[in-house]
């Protein structure tokens, strides 16, 4: 049911957003490692530079996973 999946997905955003800081180095299922540079209500931007410069997009909580904190 699309209503209980989503009750999932926020209880998972919840308990990231509790531990998550600034700094902290996590894991996409996209985009591989980066950096956290700020955190929202419901997203995370995520940093990640290579050789072409720095790259910053908008990742789901409920898909990060927390590698090292800062």
């Amino acid at each position: 049911v699309k209503g209980d999946a989503e009750k999932r997905r926020e209880a998972k955003r919840e308990a990231i957003r509790a531990v998550l800081k600034v700094g902290d180095r996590v894991e996409t299922n996209i985009w591989g490692p980066g950096i956290v540079e700020r955190i929202n209500k419901k997203t995370a931007t995520i940093g990640k530079t290579g050789r072409s410069g720095t790259a910053r997009f908008a990742v789901d909580l409920s898909f990060l996973r927390i590698i090292a904190a800062s």
